[in-house]
């Protein structure tokens, strides 16, 4: 997309007070979803040639979040640079965000996301943080969810095992409760 395009689309959004999500491939886009001020990148740069940890911390300060979908990589020819590109956008602190691509691929176990998650060397609470109060945080929503707190909407996920054991435990869900309610699974008995 040209730059010119991209700013005023931004700019648009924001003045609407929207998100803006980029589908950025390359070292070359990022450079026009840096200038646009795009909010999130919805996949890790799957054309690594000339990432560079400047344009990594570029990204960072601009505050772009990623949505690295690490599934969709996992078996290409430069797994292991996009595995690192993630591994080192977290480790500058950049907001990771947790996502598949389910829909454009039909791998729907999560814990395949969460256990390449945990290969690109994010913690158990790094991936906690992207599936609780960064999203809630960027999602202008931080009052009310991304914790347990009183006052807050009583959001929870209970898990099967511990993550700190296994990451790949994020994925074993066996009761959702939305705002007080049980969205999924059985109700919890002593």
């Amino acid at each position: 997309m040209p730059q010119t395009v991209a700013i005023a689309a931004v700019q648009e959004a924001h003045r609407r007070g929207a998100l803006v999500f980029a589908h950025t491939s390359s070292p070359a886009g990022l450079e026009v979803t840096l200038a646009a001020g795009v909010d999130v990148v919805a996949h890790a740069l799957d054309d690594t040639r000339g990432l560079t940890p400047g344009l990594l911390r570029r990204m960072k300060e601009a505050r772009i979040a990623m949505i690295p979908t690490l599934t969709l990589f996992a078996s290409a020819q430069n797994a292991a640079e996009i595995f690192k590109e993630v591994g080192e956008y977290a480790a500058q602190g950049g907001d990771i965000l947790f996502g598949t691509d389910v829909g454009y691929h039909q791998m729907y176990d999560t814990r395949l996301e969460f256990a390449s998650l945990g290969k690109a060397g994010l913690n158990w609470r790094q991936v906690l943080a992207a599936l609780t109060t960064i999203p809630a945080r960027r999602f202008n929503e931080a009052s009310q969810r991304g914790q347990l707190a009183e006052g807050m909407a009583g959001d929870v996920v209970v898990l099967g095992a511990d993550p700190q054991d296994d990451i790949q435990a994020f994925g074993d869900v066996r009761l959702t409760i939305r705002s007080g309610r049980v969205i999924y699974g059985e109700t919890l008995t002593r």
